[in-house]
C-alpha cells in the first residue's frame, strides 16, 4: 500500500504531523477523486499526491518548487506560482490544499483554479481562516514555524489569509457553489474543506 510507503520514509517530527494532517483530509475528501482527470496544486512533500493515487492515477502535481525530501519528485510539473500552465476548462477536479495563504493575490489565485476547472467540475480548496485580528497573527506564525521544522520553502502573506467570512463570499462573488464544507476548529484558527462546483 503507497500510504505505508510514504509513512516508512518520512522521518522529521513536523514532516510526520503534515502527513498525518493529508492523510486526515484525504479521507474527508476521498469520494470526490475517484474518477476523472485531477489537478493538485501545491504538491508539497507529495503526501496528498500519493494518497490520491491509490484511488486515482490521473493526477498531475503542480508546484513552484521541488523540496528536497518531495517524495514524487519525477511527477512533479514546475509553474511560476500564479499562471496555472493549461488551459481552460481541462480538469475534473482541482485540489488546492494548504496553498491560497502562500499566494500573494488570492482572488487571481483562485481564478486560476476556476479557469482550468471543466464547467460542472469541482475545486477541492483546504485553507486555514480565522474569526479576528489575534487568530490572524497565530496563523501566520504557525505556518511559518511549521514550514521551517519541515524544511520547505515558502512565503507567506498577511492579506492573503481569509476570514471564514470572507471567503466564502469570495467564492459566491466568483460564481461557484459551495456543495460541502467540513471546518475543524483549532486553538486559535479554523481550517476548512470546500467543496465548490463552477
Amino acid at each position: 500500500m503507497i500510504s505505508e510507503s510514504i509513512t516508512s520514509r518520512v522521518k522529521k517530527p513536523k514532516q510526520k504531523y503534515i502527513l498525518r494532517t493529508n492523510k486526515k483530509w484525504f479521507n474527508h475528501y476521498c469520494e470526490y477523486i475517484q474518477s476523472g482527470s485531477i489537478l493538485h496544486v501545491g504538491n508539497g512533500l507529495g503526501y496528498a499526491s500519493e494518497l490520491i493515487k491509490e484511488k486515482n492515477r490521473n493526477i498531475i502535481p503542480i508546484d513552484i518548487s521541488i523540496q528536497n525530501d518531495t517524495i514524487n519528485k519525477d511527477d512533479v510539473v514546475l509553474y511560476d506560482g500564479s499562471n496555472i500552465p493549461y488551459p481552460d476548462s481541462m480538469f475534473d477536479i482541482v485540489l488546492c490544499d494548504y496553498v491560497v495563504h502562500h499566494t500573494s493575490n488570492p482572488q487571481k489565485f483562485l481564478n486560476e483554479l476556476s479557469r482550468v476547472v471543466k464547467p460542472g467540475g469541482l475545486l477541492l480548496i483546504i485553507e486555514q481562516t480565522h474569526t479576528n485580528l489575534f487568530q490572524r497573527c497565530r496563523l501566520l506564525f504557525n505556518c511559518w514555524k511549521q514550514n521551517k521544522g519541515s524544511d520547505q520553502k515558502v512565503s507567506i502573506y498577511w492579506r492573503s489569509y481569509f476570514s471564514r467570512k470572507s471567503i466564502r463570499s469570495t467564492f459566491k462573488n466568483m460564481g461557484l457553489e459551495i456543495l460541502d464544507t467540513i471546518s475543524e476548529q483549532r486553538k486559535s484558527s479554523y481550517t476548512e474543506m470546500f467543496v465548490l462546483k463552477k
